[in-house]
């Protein structure tokens, strides 16, 4: 044993191999007092059931929209910039079903026009109109569990470096970041990881709304505060970006609060 090592040290530099995941995580907690506030607003202008989750995913497309430069997808080994600002909102169809709708342009959309589509999309999912993810899903788990694994990187390749529509399904199904939300579930922080079969950078996932102390002015205060869990593509992204994306993000949610 080389000096200075512990036997557990011996053991883990063993059991371990070279890092090859290149996610960061963070996460940052949003105090959703003026945020409520506006959503309920919102819901009686227009009738429409708005929520937080349509929030942050709005903020984030806004945030991709004023900073093009590092709205990206990788091609070929090289970043590029993306056309458009499209976020995939995973959605919740009934008895814990899970389905995926990407909502192009989203940052030409208002808030309601999201809010909206989502809901529509997600009726359609319910009642079995939606055709094209499902009908693919279906096909790829009706075969062999290893041939899945290779049958799913071929369809990746295919799509994304050959601009090959695989089943008629997007070229480019998941969009500049991905919005999904655990609190529904009762968790309050949660981390999803990147997706191996997307070439999206970023994922957010939203945990429960619950009150925590927050220093408002001079005074300590219970607000009702949501954690963002985040987890950013290194290869995308490094420090200096996170931090100009986190500002930016700060400063688009702030139009969606009546504080």
């Amino acid at each position: 044993m080389e000096k200075g090592l512990g036997p557990w040290r011996v053991l883990a530099s063993q059991i371990w191999d070279h890092p090859h995941d290149p996610t960061i995580y963070g996460f940052i907690d949003i105090d959703t007092t003026g945020i409520q506030e506006y959503i309920k607003e919102e819901r009686e202008r227009t009738g429409e059931k708005i929520t937080i989750t349509h929030v942050i995913g709005k903020a984030i497309a806004d945030t991709l929209g004023d900073l093009p430069h590092l709205n990206l997808i990788m091609k070929r080994g090289k970043l590029k910039q993306r056309e458009s600002v499209d976020i995939f909102f995973q959605v919740e169809f009934g008895e814990g079903q899970l389905g995926g709708v990407k909502i192009k342009n989203a940052d030409k959309k208002s808030l309601t026009e999201i809010a909206r589509e989502l809901r529509e999309k997600a009726q359609e999912f319910k009642e079995g109109r939606e055709k094209e993810m499902t009908k693919l899903i279906g096909t790829f788990s009706k075969l062999p569990p290893l041939l899945v694994k290779y049958m799913l990187r071929i369809s990746r390749f295919l799509s994304y470096e050959l601009g090959i529509s695989i089943g008629g399904l997007d070229r480019d199904p998941f969009g500049s970041a991905m919005v999904t939300n655990v609190g529904i579930f009762g968790l309050e922080i949660g981390f999803a990881p990147l997706f191996p079969l997307s070439k999206t950078p970023i994922v957010a996932t939203l945990g429960k709304i619950r009150l925590k102390p927050v220093i408002v002015g001079e005074k300590i205060e219970p607000r009702p505060v949501i954690s963002i869990g985040v987890a950013i593509d290194h290869r995308y992204y490094d420090g200096m970006h996170i931090g100009i994306l986190a500002r930016k993000f700060m400063e688009k949610i702030e139009k969606y609060s009546t504080t």
